[in-house]
């Protein structure tokens, strides 16, 4: 048991974060969704982003979240968001999946045991031929909105590891509390 509000909180994290053996479950599964992925569609790239990447990652809350870089022509063009994880979902018919509309607008791929895999169909833009952005489907407003998780990613991975650990603090609250 904890005596020191220091020892409480290095405590508190421990219990809340993943193990390297589940780290290690994670990339394996990331890996077989990469290439699942890559078989089904002509893609531009595919690539992990999120708290796994982050290191902000909650026990008990993991998943994994993949963007699919598409072709504009061929995948989204005059294509509402909706459209595009319908056709994703069918394409996947022979997979357990869903749309979800709660934080990540994906095609979640779900599996017997956690973690699911959450898949963000996205086009790259560019201005003068270089890259500016992605833009990612919201669903529920039927838009497309510029982002760019590469540097998000980057700049989270760039804190220290107490920065990150006070992300887990504040995400573990927001769970248990169901409110910001």
């Amino acid at each position: 048991m904890a005596i020191t509000v220091q020892e409480s909180f290095e405590e508190f994290i421990k219990n809340i974060s993943i193990t390297c053996d589940y780290s290690n479950m994670i990339e394996n599964r990331t890996n077989v969704v990469i290439k699942l992925l890559e078989e089904k569609f002509d893609t531009i790239e595919i690539f992990p982003v999120g708290s796994l990447l982050t290191y902000t990652v909650i026990k008990g809350h993991v998943d994994i979240d993949i963007v699919l870089v598409l072709h504009y022509a061929k995948y989204i063009k005059k294509r509402a968001p909706l459209d595009i994880f319908k056709r994703i979902k069918k394409v996947l018919i022979n997979y357990k999946t869903e749309i979800t509309k709660k934080n990540v607008h994906s095609v979640k791929l779900k599996f017997k045991t956690a973690p699911n895999v959450n898949i963000i169909p996205v086009s790259k833009v560019s201005i003068d031929d270089t890259f500016s952005h992605y833009n990612f489907p919201d669903i529920s407003k039927d838009i497309w909105i510029a982002s760019n998780p590469k540097i998000h990613t980057k700049e989270m991975r760039a804190l220290s590891i107490y920065k990150g650990q006070l992300v887990q603090i504040i995400k573990e609250w927001n769970i248990n509390n169901h409110n910001y």
